[in-house]
């Protein structure tokens, strides 16, 4: 069986076989065709409409919080419009952690997904991603350049436009991760805080009470979703 996460940016294949993932490969988006994706039964998690369409056929079937297994109830919000990835998650996140729980997806745009104690799905939030913030100040504005991608936030404004980029973006986007985890927490006391997502490593340091998600976290979860 195949399973694919197709992201905005990225997207992940895993070949699943006797239990387990027998191969992982990892490729742009923009790539993916029917041919690279071969043949034999496969089940997606898409959030590009575009690529859907174009590997469309009879052995690809494509998950959402209407066409899922039921062990998990998406009945609180509008399951028609919720993102596959974020049914992964929340299916990933039932399977490997007790809930009440939150998954932090951190890719090109940022998400929480909360399930509570009876897996029940509370929606969550979605934010723009260290990436998307970059080209929105720089397709924004006339001057500011699109700032490289660092492994940490700064402690301070420095004394350059670079400097303050990266102040203002990567030391905020954690300051607005941080301030929707409480808001969060203050409505539901998740006893799990999930991260995962490219960017991961860099919010995990920040986030002292929460874990990395397994290894092929979502994956996982479109797996689950699929069950019978």
């Amino acid at each position: 069986m195949n399973l694919l996460n197709i992201g905005n940016t990225h997207s992940t294949l895993g070949i699943w076989q006797n239990q387990r993932f027998e191969r992982v490969v990892s490729i742009s988006t923009a790539e993916i065709t029917p041919q690279w994706l071969g043949g034999g039964e496969t089940w997606v998690a898409s959030v590009v409409p575009e690529v859907s369409a174009r590997i469309a056929r009879s052995d690809v079937h494509f998950i959402d919080a209407l066409h899922c297994n039921k062990s998990i109830d998406f009945s609180g919000v509008d399951a028609a419009k919720l993102g596959a990835d974020r049914v992964a998650n929340a299916f990933a996140l039932a399977h490997f952690f007790e809930t009440p729980a939150l998954v932090i997806d951190c890719g090109t745009a940022i998400t929480f997904e909360i399930l509570d104690a009876q897996r029940r799905f509370y929606s969550g939030a979605i934010a723009p991603g260290r990436k998307l913030m970059r080209q929105a100040l720089n397709t924004g504005t006339a001057q500011l350049p699109e700032l490289p991608f660092y492994p940490d936030a700064p402690n301070d404004f420095g004394n350059d436009t670079t400097g303050n980029l990266r102040f203002g973006i990567d030391r905020g986007i954690v300051g607005m991760v941080k301030e929707l985890l409480a808001k969060t927490k203050a409505r539901i006391p998740v006893k799990n805080v999930v991260v995962t997502g490219g960017d991961a490593a860099f919010f995990l340091p920040e986030l002292p009470d929460a874990k990395p998600a397994p290894e092929n976290f979502t994956l996982y979860g479109i797996l689950y979703a699929a069950e019978k």
